[in-house]
């Protein structure tokens, strides 16, 4: 099975939502169809999927703020797991910010989500144990017709 790392398109959203809902990420009001829109004018080069077959499985979205990468949104299918693939798709968008001119990236983690501590950390992230992430959020997420 030929795996192809790529950018993402608008016309992948369906399969890529789908995948982060069946790996459960902690989706916010950023991750709607138009805000993604308007992320790809911004760097839609640093948005990968991996798929074989035309099946998307595996994500990962980059940013760039002019001089740090975040990374968020990364995502491999179960199935695909221990495959390497998650590690390719992280190589591949350290590649691409490197090139925009990066100078580190940065990721937030779940306290409790020991899997991807473990898999950060073999591929060379750090914990900042002198730092506590503070967000303000600046729109209301909206979940079955309610604000939240």
């Amino acid at each position: 099975m030929e795996i192809k790392i790529r950018p993402f398109t608008v016309s992948d959203f369906e399969g890529v939502r789908q995948l982060w809902d069946i790996c459960h990420l902690q989706l916010g009001p950023q991750d709607t169809i138009e805000e993604i829109q308007k992320k790809l004018k911004r760097d839609g080069n640093i948005f990968l999927v991996a798929e074989a077959n035309n099946i998307i499985m595996g994500t990962v979205m980059g940013a760039w703020d002019g001089r740090n990468g975040w990374i968020y949104n990364h995502a491999v299918d179960a199935r695909s797991r221990r495959l390497g693939l998650g590690s390719k798709l992280m190589v591949e968008l350290e590649r691409r910010l490197k090139e925009i001119g990066a100078i580190q990236i940065c990721l937030l983690v779940s306290k409790g989500n020991f899997d991807a501590q473990y898999f950060y950390e073999a591929n060379g992230f750090i914990p900042q144990e002198d730092e506590i992430v503070m967000v303000k959020k600046l729109k209301a997420r909206k979940e079955e017709g309610k604000s939240v």
